[in-house]
């Protein structure tokens, strides 16, 4: 998991990103926690990064308004998870605007953080996100960044753009952790990510990575259907 935290109060900084250590290091999740003391230097920082998982931010950072700073960041990354840190609760409403998941008061985050951060994984982190594990490896894709999955004898592989990661668990039993709506058999244990299909022709289909994947005949409709879903959901 990749988290930012933006904060100019060094100590509260230091002190958040402990417990966030010490509760990731507990889930077994990989993670990658990136520290800011002014909004300019974090917004380059997120503009750039391939992915971001959820971003703290203090709504007062110094003379920058933390508010303000996430309206400019919603214009490139619109759907980044915000917890707010704030010591002033008459600014808690302030949030609604930008959809921030909480607002977390400084005077008592000991307490709130770690049932928050629980939340957050269940009902946005892992809904998005998919678990390999291969021996004592384990890794976590975001669902968008997989674009098939196929089987491989007794386990699984997982394609993305520039790489593939192998999960030591059958195709039968992993398919199962593919959302439906997202993936969909399209050939014999063969699973593809219909957000990244560019053209479906009569028995093949085209990536948006320019790879080519054969397409059962019988599929054919079904994957149309599935791509106009997504599309008209979006």
């Amino acid at each position: 998991m990749n988290v930012v935290i933006c904060e100019d109060d060094l100590h509260f900084s230091n002190l958040l990103r402990d417990r966030l250590v010490a509760m990731l290091s507990a889930k077994e999740l990989p993670y990658d926690v990136k520290q800011f003391s002014a909004g300019e230097a974090c917004f380059e920082h997120l503009r750039s990064s391939q992915r971001t998982d959820l971003l703290f931010m203090d709504i007062q950072l110094g003379t920058e308004d933390g508010v303000a700073l996430v309206k400019t960041i919603r214009e490139v990354l619109p759907k980044l998870p915000v917890i707010f840190l704030t010591s002033m609760e008459d600014r808690i409403g302030e949030g609604y605007d930008v959809s921030a998941f909480y607002f977390l008061l400084k005077k008592d985050f000991e307490a709130r953080l770690e049932p928050v951060f629980d939340r957050f994984i269940k009902e946005v982190f892992m809904p998005k996100s998919l678990m390999l594990r291969n021996g004592n490896d384990l890794t976590i894709l975001a669902l968008d960044d997989i674009y098939y999955v196929e089987a491989d004898k007794r386990s699984s592989l997982v394609h993305c753009a520039n790489t593939t990661y192998s999960e030591n668990t059958s195709i039968q039993n992993f398919a199962p952790n593919l959302p439906a709506d997202l993936f969909l058999e399209v050939y014999h244990a063969l699973y593809v990510n219909v957000d990244h299909v560019r053209r479906v022709d009569a028995d093949s289909l085209e990536l948006d990575n320019d790879q080519s994947l054969p397409v059962s005949r019988r599929k054919r409709k079904e994957l149309m259907s599935a791509i106009m879903r997504r599309i008209q959901n979006r």
